[in-house]
């Protein structure tokens, strides 16, 4: 089919041409999404035309792609938790063995995960540069659900660390980054207390963020402040009880605040990249985790714009255009 601008989302993934992956478009996915037109996402920014491209060809092939479908838990432990079936990895594989590797986590605030433009998109063009690739989804839609997210992460890194020889992948050379919600979860195995340190992981050469939501004590202010019943309590209400449960406090949300759990020791470098008049993750929080690392000396570099919103993903054509190549620039410095 031709991609173009006008193309909705329902289209494609009825459309046969991406097989299972097409299921991954959009976790939880509603008529809402399923009628939107590519260009209500952004349609040069984000990257679809490529990144379907890509994905055509990997579901190319009697299975549709079911091979690079991978699932992070053993069927065991999935007969004995069910939700964990949810837990997935999309192989975007390098074009050549014993590649360095990206664990790619997509956002969507707990609720759902926007596979296409947080993570399918971003593998696209990772490959380009000789990554293999393979894009998180993680458990999501359940209140409190973080800590949940997090072990799925905790468990596809050690997938990946246990299987890089079948998999192709040069063991413990790898990168890995997250979008808003998908940031955070990213972003908090560079901490102290929930990081690759006390998890007793492979340390990643490098972390990068897109427009990360850390600074949790600014939006159990804004839940706090927000008149009962107002759109923005309920919508504040309904991130942070995917994050904590209904019982919302600051002590239940400190540790999840990720500047308060860096150390120069254990924080591998750090890449963001974010707009400032992102109208969904305050902008401020990405200034404020830099300001941070510059204080204890971490390795950081960003990409910041004055425009551009939010989960722009590549970000073609915007003032953050090209972060991916300047993220890897910074890695190989």
């Amino acid at each position: 089919m031709e991609i173009t601008e006008n193309t909705k989302v329902g289209e494609l993934i009825d459309s046969g041409e991406f097989g299972l992956f097409a299921d991954y478009f959009w976790s939880y996915i509603t008529e809402d999404h399923r009628n939107n037109t590519l260009s209500s996402y952004g349609f040069e920014k984000c990257g679809f035309v490529p990144a379907l491209q890509r994905v055509k060809a990997l579901a190319d092939g009697p299975d549709g792609g079911r091979d690079k479908i991978l699932p992070i838990y053993t069927a065991q432990e999935m007969y004995e938790c069910h939700e964990k079936d949810q837990a997935k990895l999309l192989h975007f594989p390098a074009t050549e063995k014993n590649a360095p590797y990206a664990l790619i986590i997509p956002g969507g605030g707990f609720a759902r995960q926007w596979g296409l433009i947080e993570g399918m998109a971003i593998a696209e063009r990772l490959n380009r540069h000789g990554y293999a690739c393979f894009v998180l989804y993680y458990r999501t839609a359940q209140h409190p659900v973080i800590d949940k997210a997090l072990e799925d992460v905790y468990r596809a890194i050690s997938y990946l660390d246990q299987n890089a020889d079948a998999l192709g992948i040069r063991r413990n050379d790898y990168i890995l980054g997250g979008f808003s919600a998908g940031a955070t979860l990213a972003g908090e195995i560079a901490s102290d207390n929930l990081g690759w340190h006390a998890k007793n992981l492979p340390r990643p050469r490098m972390i990068f963020l897109g427009y990360t939501a850390e600074r949790m004590d600014l939006f159990y202010q804004a839940w706090a402040k927000a008149p009962e019943g107002s759109p923005a309590r309920l919508g504040s209400a309904a991130f942070l009880s995917r994050l904590v449960g209904e019982n919302i406090s600051l002590e239940a949300l400190e540790p999840y605040c990720l500047e308060h759990y860096l150390s120069r020791e254990n924080c591998p470098p750090l890449y963001f990249v974010a707009n400032e008049d992102d109208p969904v993750v305050p902008f401020v929080n990405s200034q404020s985790l830099r300001a941070r690392c510059e204080e204890l000396s971490i390795p950081v570099r960003t990409k910041f714009g004055r425009v551009g919103g939010h989960s722009f993903g590549v970000g073609d054509g915007l003032e953050v255009a090209g972060w991916i190549e300047d993220m890897l620039e910074f890695l190989h410095r």
